[in-house]
């Protein structure tokens, strides 16, 4: 394959194949041009095939592909001629990189240039429809068929390569929620980004899972045709070839969380979801059940990466990395709220504000809200004095999600920051208020948890009433548009190698000083293909590192004895956590939690 090297000019497309200067298989990037093809080896020079010679490139990559075999059977079957079958096999698109910086790009696609030899010269456009969409089909639903492909071509690239390359395979864990539909929403808005291949909805309860499944499907089949939308109960089954888990489960249902919040309250302290007694409770559960899903993904799709939204979700990222080495990033909406809140009362692109967060989940503080390099938090707290109109603008406006209980914590919050000059997380209110709040739930009939049941039972008759109409499109959901597009967009992150900055849930390392090491804290991450890289955060002040180093024990503890099955530790978690006012108070709550939960706690002889 001789020929001089010449400027290349108006790219028609490109293909990443192997050639060598005998026309066998060699590391070559080829790309098509109006003067030829340009061989490159890696990412550094290379000559330009003329195109007297590009036939015999194409002719190579055709023989291959038919030598390799690649073609699923019921594609050879179809009857679609061989030559529009084979002509869609160059097309293939994989994006991506390689398996190290100077190899980056050398796999970037591979698909049939306009120019091709006389056998394959029919352009896109002249290839029959129906049989590209059937091809299309057939190809959607051959899972790992593209990657064999590549692999083949260029044996030395992984899994990791095709990281959010083709479409994806993503399992949601809890998809009977009724954050789902919510969710698939987000995916719906940014398929270009993350497109799916298939969609598998796994939930515990049926009921649940037939009402929202049968709403999602409607919803992709108008808006994602090409998406596959499976539902199953059983875990397993859902995990199998996955390429990313999103997991939004909650062990014992709503009728757990009414227990986590209603024992404490009897003792005079506070019950919420998962701050305090409530989210220790909830970790003794949840924690065994993640780790197990962990380990089920070792098996079935070790490659994977698990999107963690089950509370208490720092304490899951622990106990999961103490007994699992998946990859898994775990991840809060808070810090995300709170930018796309104060995106709406300021009148500018979410995406242009950038957060100085540091603390653990749910107990956090910001500390600098940047736009443009300027710092606008001082500007927002000096409107703090006008309690009632930002939050009231927030409904006023009608922002997504936000209701009045929301608005009920933004006041709340508001006035902390007056006095902290920072703007604390929601779930600081717990520590900073006990004595209100105490009060408050005692005034109150019932828990959070029965409010969020009838709130759920309303959204699945809205859910099952819309999957029957022509037009499913959702009036209403749990959730801001934020909760859902966190998730997809730390998805779309790693997938596509984004190395965009997220606030998640991360061991500590050095990042900040007077942590433990192995702490899980909630800070500014660059998020890619590799995972989650921490940026440097200043020192937090030393009444926030307080809080921190106090309940990052807390946390420790707990994740030891949920995962141990020790009561001695449970009773050493609570009685470290701040809002447990003494061994007795601390003795009482644990009893009468592994009485309540007995089921979900076997661990605990």
């Amino acid at each position: 394959m001789a020929g001089s090297p010449r400027r290349l000019r108006r790219r028609t497309g490109s293909s990443t194949i192997e050639v060598d200067a005998d026309g066998n298989i060699g590391a070559v990037n080829v790309t098509a041009c109006r003067t030829g093809i340009a061989v490159r080896n890696g990412a550094r020079g290379g000559t330009t095939i003329p195109d007297s010679d590009k036939p015999g490139v194409y002719e190579h990559l055709a023989a291959h592909l038919r030598d390799t075999d690649v073609e699923p059977p019921e594609l050879k079957r179809s009857g679609i001629p061989e030559m529009e079958r084979r002509a869609y096999l160059i097309e293939v698109e994989v994006r991506g990189g390689g398996h190290s910086p100077a190899a980056r790009g050398l796999c970037g696609r591979i698909r049939c240039a306009q120019r091709r030899p006389r056998r394959f010269q029919r352009p896109r456009s002249e290839l029959r429809t129906g049989a590209r969409q059937r091809i299309k089909a057939i190809w959607r639903r051959t899972t790992g068929t593209r990657k064999n492909l590549l692999r083949r071509l260029h044996p030395s690239l992984t899994d990791e390569t095709f990281r959010g390359v083709s479409a994806l395979n993503i399992t949601i864990l809890g998809g009977g929620s009724a954050y789902t539909p919510g969710l698939i929403e987000a995916l719906i808005r940014l398929k270009e980004r993350v497109p799916v291949d298939k969609l598998v909805l796994m939930d515990v309860d049926k009921r649940k899972l037939d009402i929202v499944g049968e709403l999602v499907v409607a919803m992709m089949n108008k808006k994602s045709p090409g998406t596959t939308v499976a539902l199953t109960t059983d875990r397993r089954e859902s995990l199998a070839g996955a390429d990313f888990v999103l997991c939004q489960i909650r062990v014992g249902g709503l009728a757990a969380r009414h227990l986590d919040e209603r024992i404490p309250m009897k003792y005079g302290v506070i019950g919420q979801e998962t701050t305090g007694p409530g989210g220790f409770a909830m970790a003794l559960r949840t924690i065994p059940v993640m780790v197990d899903v962990a380990r089920d993904m070792e098996e079935l799709c070790p490659e994977a990466w698990l999107i963690n939204y089950t509370n208490p979700t720092g304490m899951v990222e622990g106990g999961i990395k103490a007994r699992s080495g998946i990859r898994v990033l775990s991840i809060c909406d808070i810090p995300a709220a709170i930018s796309y809140l104060v995106a709406q009362v300021q009148r500018v692109p979410v995406n242009s504000l950038r957060l100085d967060y540091v603390g653990l989940n749910h107990l956090g503080w910001v500390r600098r809200i940047l736009h443009g390099g300027t710092d606008i938090l001082p500007r927002l707290l000096s409107m703090a004095k006008l309690l009632n109109g930002i939050p009231q603008q927030l409904i006023s406006s009608g922002v997504v999600g936000v209701s009045q209980k929301d608005v009920n914590e933004i006041l709340k919050v508001l006035r902390l920051a007056e006095g902290l000059g920072v703007l604390p997380s929601p779930y600081l209110q717990y520590y900073y208020l006990t004595d209100e709040i105490v009060k408050e739930q005692s005034r109150l009939s019932k828990t959070r948890a029965e409010e969020v049941m009838e709130i759920e039972e309303e959204l699945l008759s809205h859910y099952a009433a819309v999957s029957k109409e022509h037009d499913p499109d959702l009036w209403k959901h749990r959730g801001g548009d934020w909760h859902a597009d966190m998730m997809v967009s730390v998805l779309s992150a790693i997938a596509n190698d984004t190395q965009e900055e997220f606030v998640v849930n991360v061991p500590n390392g050095n990042s900040i000083r007077g942590m433990d090491p192995g702490a899980i804290v909630e800070i500014p991450c660059k998020l890619g293909r590799q995972g989650a890289t921490p940026l440097p955060v200043d020192e937090p002040e030393p009444w926030m590192l307080g809080l921190m180093q106090v309940v990052s024990q807390y946390e420790r503890l707990t994740i030891e004895a949920a995962l141990e099955g020790s009561q001695r530790k449970a009773l050493l978690a609570l009685i470290t956590h701040p809002l447990v006012p003494s061994i007795p108070t601390a003795e009482r709550i644990l009893k009468d939690y592994l009485e309540a939960h007995r089921e979900f706690l076997p661990q605990f002889k």
